[in-house]
């Protein structure tokens, strides 16, 4: 998670606990409750799938019956 993910997340998991009346306890359930709310409402943009196998070729080895001789 980045640290602007864990920005948004906090003020909203704290106004979930003070709706709750400030209980005792783990956070983690308030924690997780903003995340999800915030995930549905603002979806991460996905990498594009092309852009992510794209890699550079490489070069054949020059070898075998394509090899230029000398």
């Amino acid at each position: 998670m980045s640290g602007t993910d864990a920005a948004r997340i906090r003020p909203r998991a704290h106004e979930i606990w003070m709706d709750e009346g400030t209980p005792g306890g783990p956070a983690d359930a308030n924690w997780l409750q903003a995340e999800r709310e915030l995930a549905s409402a603002c979806p991460m943009p996905r990498p594009d799938k092309a852009a992510s196998k794209a890699r550079p070729k490489r070069a054949k080895a020059a070898h075998g019956r394509w090899a230029s001789r000398p």
